[in-house]
């Protein structure tokens, strides 16, 4: 599915462009924790070459605060170690894969 959003240009024009149910979800729970600076969501295919690409997201808030990050990493050790191993598994099979 997808939904409509907007931004703004420095010259206050409306920019409209579409975004998938992902990133309007990933947007809104990042969004609780502060204001969002940017936000970087890529596609899991790419459509132009035909092919699965590394999911990943990333974002800025305009104020950030140091008592989230502490509380992600303190309160939910589960999803650290989890995404701590995720990254090990990325590093393993590139380390594996042939280089052209």
């Amino acid at each position: 599915m997808q939904h409509r959003a907007y931004s703004y240009r420095a010259d206050g024009d409306q920019i409209g462009r579409f975004m998938s149910t992902r990133t309007v979800d990933a947007m809104k729970a990042l969004s609780r924790f502060g204001e969002l600076a940017w936000f970087k969501l890529p596609t899991e295919y790419n459509d132009e070459y035909g092919y699965h690409q590394v999911a990943y997201m990333g974002w800025r808030y305009t104020a950030p605060r140091e008592s989230v990050v502490h509380s992600v990493n303190t309160r939910d050790q589960e999803f650290c170690i989890a995404s701590i191993s995720d990254l090990a598994l990325i590093v393993q099979h590139l380390q594996r894969v042939p280089v052209p």
